[in-house]
């Protein structure tokens, strides 16, 4: 015999219907946590983004380095360290603000002299060793006017060129005296999206340090 059960039918449980309160809970919960995922997601590409370019600018500054000791004496040194710098970050070259080529062994750090590396300097101060040039000196590198030689050397010598603080021509490049170079690149990395709740943008710093190709004397 089968007896009714609470259900009032016949013993048999039904199913029973969500109410439509716990519909509504159930969409409140998704309002307040898809913001939070939304956020954790875009923040993931953010940092990815700008995991990938602190990587490229660590490998352009090495490649401008290296064009710079393979360079030597030659008077346009930088100027071809920029140009190898600028071509190895293709379109983000732009943002970077600054970069400084110096005698590395003067400060026993492998660091830039602090006067050279200070907020604001945009020339090589008197009595150091280092060139600084900033995105306005980038961009006058390949820029069509042919004046780019100019810019940064006059002549065999750097004369009033931008390079004259610390002319290439007169660095050691001797077999067993050869100096150390260091380039200093300073970029700012702005965040993409907009919506992380972190300060606009940020700086990336990198330097790399390598010997002057020795040349016998």
């Amino acid at each position: 015999m089968i007896g009714r059960g609470p259900t009032g039918g016949d013993g048999v449980g039904r199913r029973r219907r969500p109410l439509g309160g716990e519909r509504g809970a159930s969409i409140v919960e998704l309002a307040l946590i898809a913001p939070v995922l939304i956020m954790l997601a875009i923040g993931a590409v953010e940092v990815g983004i700008a995991w990938t370019r602190a990587q490229a600018v660590v490998q352009a500054t090495a490649t401008g380095a290296r064009t710079a000791t393979q360079s030597g004496v030659a008077v346009q040194a930088d100027h071809a360290a920029l140009r190898s710098i600028k071509a190895g970050l293709g379109d983000d070259w732009a943002a970077i603000q600054r970069v400084v080529v110096y005698e590395a062994q003067s400060t026993g750090s492998g660091e830039p002299p602090a006067a050279c590396i200070a907020t604001g300097v945009t020339t090589g101060p008197s009595g150091t060793n280092c060139n600084v040039y900033t995105g306005a000196d980038l961009a006058e590198i390949d820029d069509g006017d042919g004046t780019d030689d100019e810019h940064f050397a006059d002549g065999q010598d750097c004369g009033s060129g931008r390079s004259a603080n610390w002319c290439p021509s007169d660095r050691d490049a001797d077999l067993r005296t050869a100096q150390w170079l260091g380039v200093w690149v300073e970029y700012e990395q702005s965040w993409l999206s907009g919506a992380i709740p972190f300060v606009g943008e940020f700086t990336i710093v990198e330097r790399t340090v390598m010997r002057l190709e020795p040349r016998a004397v």
